[in-house]
């Protein structure tokens, strides 16, 4: 366990709450994890480990008073994943008009197939199901690229010739939005069928009881089909919902117009070294989204700098905008950011990982995006981040990073109002009793 005293950051944490609105409320702590999208129509089509709670954008509406019955609100989730605000949007009462934007191709065929439930036909899907589940494959396929996948040794090569064995089927239907449903069917027993367990940034291999392949496909088409009925059934007109394939550090290059966002919810990368591409690199390749170790390398560097695998780090005397690097040199926040980076930088002299280039373009990206978001946001227009603090650096050289105090003090040079950071969680792990180890969703409002 960490002793309090080998964080000496935590004073400077301390100094940096002051004048911060702060309040704990227990709960947000089932809402900021995906608590309940197990069993949730829709939600359950795919199982992201990363996605906070459907239940989530409800009660935040609930705590800033959104009046329901006024326009309609025009609410944006810059990082969307598989589209779990934007869908929660759709079945709400308020009148929500919702945009995501999602870099990862695959992550954004699971949120762009889920947001369409309205447009499918449950007959159809059930009917083209047992089509392909009666179906003989016969014939050599070949294997994705990945090595993964071919040495057999994140999932058997048994197992990943039926998952392309299927898709190969489904590539020879005709396009529909019923042909989509079943892909997303498929990509979702990848990991059940596979040897690997999701934990944090690592994909790590397992012993799993045996699944039989065809009846895990079965009833995930069956589960699909059961939800669309209902959906359809209860949600007779949805609220616009669209996924936008792009950026969210730059929500303007993919067509939001500056101060047209009522609301932005979203959960942002932070700097837990989890690279999102790496961790569901299964779907990734075996839907064809990554064909060549070329283009998934791209893909993993493009994303926000909260990984080492990204673009290319920085150091202060490259490649930041001089406005940045006067933030981290004077005034409170180089206080409160330059302590961490000293430490870790005294810690990797040692290791040699290059941790605080990993950490400088991290937060460099975050006042990017919060720059960007501000710009996308009416006037009186809020921002809501789901954020969590990390510890790094081992029982040796331990560095907390506090999240949530660089999203409030990054917000307020910019000119945000930061209404209050509602600590949801306490995260003690490794470090008990400690204040800072938290989850927290930080509420911002464009003055």
């Amino acid at each position: 366990m960490i002793r309090r005293e080998q964080l000496p950051e935590l004073r400077i944490f301390a100094r940096a709450e002051k004048g911060l609105q702060l309040c704990t409320d227990s709960t947000f702590a089932a809402l900021v994890v995906p608590n309940g999208n197990g069993s949730a129509a829709g939600h359950r089509w795919f199982k992201y480990k990363e996605a906070f709670s459907s239940e989530l954008l409800s009660s935040v509406l609930a705590r800033l008073r959104t009046d329901q019955s006024a326009r309609a609100i025009r609410m944006l989730d810059p990082y969307c994943g598989v589209g779990t605000s934007l869908l929660s949007a759709q079945l709400l009462d308020a009148k929500i008009e919702s945009f995501g934007i999602e870099c990862n191709p695959f992550s954004a065929f699971v949120a762009r197939t889920k947001l369409s439930w309205h447009l499918m036909d449950a007959v159809k899907i059930r009917w083209l199901a047992a089509k392909l589940l009666a179906q003989t494959h016969t014939g050599e396929i070949a294997l994705p690229q990945l090595s993964s996948i071919a040495s057999g040794r994140c999932i058997t090569r048994h197992m990943a010739r039926q998952i392309m064995q299927f898709r190969r089927a489904l590539d020879t239907l005709p396009p529909s939005i019923e042909r989509e449903a079943l892909k997303l069917g498929l990509a979702s027993v990848i990991e059940p069928v596979s040897r690997i367990r999701r934990d944090g940034r690592a994909l790590r291999i397992v012993e799993k009881q045996r699944i039989v392949f065809r009846e895990a496909l079965a009833n995930r088409w069956s589960t699909i089909a059961d939800d669309v009925e209902v959906l359809q059934k209860a949600h007779r007109k949805p609220h616009p919902a669209k996924i936008l394939i792009g950026d969210g550090r730059q929500p303007e290059t993919v067509g939001i117009a500056n101060g047209s966002i009522d609301l932005i919810v979203t959960s942002p990368p932070y700097p837990n070294n989890i690279d999102y591409n790496e961790v569901y690199k299964l779907e990734l390749w075996f839907l064809g989204y990554a064909k060549t170790a070329e283009e998934f390398l791209a893909l993993r560097r493009a994303t926000f700098r909260s990984h080492p695998t990204c673009s290319p780090v920085v150091s202060q005397d490259d490649n930041l905008d001089e406005k940045f690097c006067q933030l981290l040199n004077n005034g409170p926040f180089a206080e409160l950011m330059g302590t961490v980076i000293r430490r870790v930088e005294k810690i990797e002299k040692a290791d040699r990982r290059g941790r605080s280039k990993v950490l400088l373009g991290y937060v460099h990206d975050t006042w990017k995006s919060l720059q960007a978001h501000y710009r996308s946001l009416r006037r009186g227009g809020r921002a809501i981040y789901v954020v969590g603090n990390s510890l790094h650096g081992g029982s040796e050289n331990p560095y907390l990073v506090p999240t949530d105090l660089i999203f409030a003090k990054l917000a307020q040079g910019i000119g945000f109002k930061v209404e209050e950071l509602i600590i949801a969680r306490g995260l003690q792990r490794r470090l008990a009793g400690n204040h800072f180890l938290r989850d927290t969703v930080v509420v911002l409002r464009k003055n």
